[in-house]
C-alpha cells in the first residue's frame, strides 16, 4: 500500500526513496551519509549541509536539491517528479 493511498503527503526525498525502493541506509550511502542522517532528511527534521545538497541534486538528476527537498508532495506530483528524475537520466545517458 502506498503513502497515498492514505489520502496523505509525503516529503518529497522520501517519495523518491520509496519509489526506487532504497532504504535509509542505502540512501544515506548515496548522498554520502549515513542511514540516520538520511532519515532525518527525508523526514525534513535537519537541512543538508551543501555537500550533501550537490550529492542529492547529482543522484535525482537535478530534481530534489536543498530548495525543494522537504515540500510536501501527493501521488501525482510524486509520479511527475520520477518521471522528470527518468527523462533527465535518459538525456544524461544520450549523447
Amino acid at each position: 500500500m502506498h503513502f497515498w493511498e492514505w489520502g496523505i503527503s509525503v516529503i518529497r526525498l522520501e517519495a523518491y526513496r520509496k519509489a526506487c525502493g532504497l532504504t535509509y541506509d542505502a540512501l544515506g550511502l548515496a548522498l554520502g551519509r549515513d542511514g540516520t542522517q538520511a532519515q532525518r532528511y527525508c523526514k525534513a527534521v535537519t537541512m543538508p549541509r551543501r555537500d550533501v545538497a550537490g550529492k542529492m541534486a547529482e543522484v535525482t538528476h537535478g530534481v530534489i536539491h536543498a530548495g525543494n527537498y522537504a515540500d510536501e508532495i501527493d501521488e501525482a506530483e510524486a509520479d511527475a517528479m520520477m518521471a522528470e528524475i527518468a527523462a533527465r537520466a535518459d538525456r544524461a545517458v544520450t549523447p
